[in-house]
């Protein structure tokens, strides 16, 4: 549990940091622990239906594809030119001082926030 959290602190404070980037330049991060379910978002849907269901006032979103640990190959694909992700990892800046992190995944007709955690930056 607690080197789940200090992942989690160490991916926020990165995602937080991050300059603004396309989805091509995000790098995404490496989850145990989590198994496919053939829905996704590409990275840009999910910010957009992050601040439309959760944190509308939010400064800053962002959010980068998961490869899910035994699932590599089911973590993600493209159709079209869009990458799909089947979880995202997401940081919400929602003060100068503090963001909300986890993991969005898409489901058939709605979505799982899990994995919650407010950090201070």
């Amino acid at each position: 549990m607690r080197r789940t959290a200090a992942l989690l602190l160490v991916a926020a404070l990165g995602l937080v940091a991050a300059a603004p980037a396309g989805a091509f330049d995000r790098k995404p991060v490496t989850l145990r622990d989590l198994t496919p379910d053939n829905f996704g978002y590409s990275t840009t849907a999910g910010e957009r239906e992050v601040r439309r269901s959760y944190y509308r006032t939010a400064e800053r979103i962002y959010c980068v594809g998961v490869i899910m640990h035994g699932a590599e190959r089911d973590s993600s694909w493209v159709l079209a030119l869009t990458r799909y992700w089947d979880k995202l990892m997401c940081a919400a800046v929602v003060s100068p001082t503090t963001a909300h992190v986890f993991v969005l995944d898409a489901k058939k007709n709605t979505r799982v926030v899990y994995r919650h955690r407010t950090v201070a930056l």
